[in-house]
């Protein structure tokens, strides 16, 4: 998958959908949030890994995602990796702004580095 196209409707809306799930799952008095998403083996299966936080209150952070953000991510690698790539991994940062609009930054994780779009 290449990030760069940015007209993939569908690609767009899982990340919209995501980020949405993301906001709903956290407690409302995070005003900036994230989920770094990676895929690895648990039991010799494959499996979705979870950092939840923010960065206000490191202390309640989770690894353990709601059961419809789990859907949707697990939508996201499937997409991902319906072209023939590998999930390399991704980071969504949502911070919320003055006007109560939500802002997202999503990082793509992989060996090389993070890149950025938003």
């Amino acid at each position: 998958m290449d990030l760069k196209r940015g007209t993939d409707a569908q690609f767009e809306g899982l990340l919209r959908r995501f980020s949405e799930e993301l906001i709903q799952y956290t407690p409302e008095h995070f005003k900036q949030l994230y989920c770094a998403l990676r895929k690895g083996k648990r039991d010799g299966q494959d499996a979705l890994f979870y950092e939840i936080g923010s960065p206000a209150y490191p202390d309640q952070s989770t690894a353990q995602p709601s059961p419809e953000l789990h859907e949707v991510a697990c939508a996201l690698v499937r997409y991902w990796e319906a072209g023939g790539g590998t999930f390399p991994g991704l980071r969504l940062t949502a911070r919320l702004d003055d006007d109560g609009q939500w802002t997202n930054t999503l990082d793509v994780l992989d060996e090389a580095g993070p890149s950025k779009t938003s």
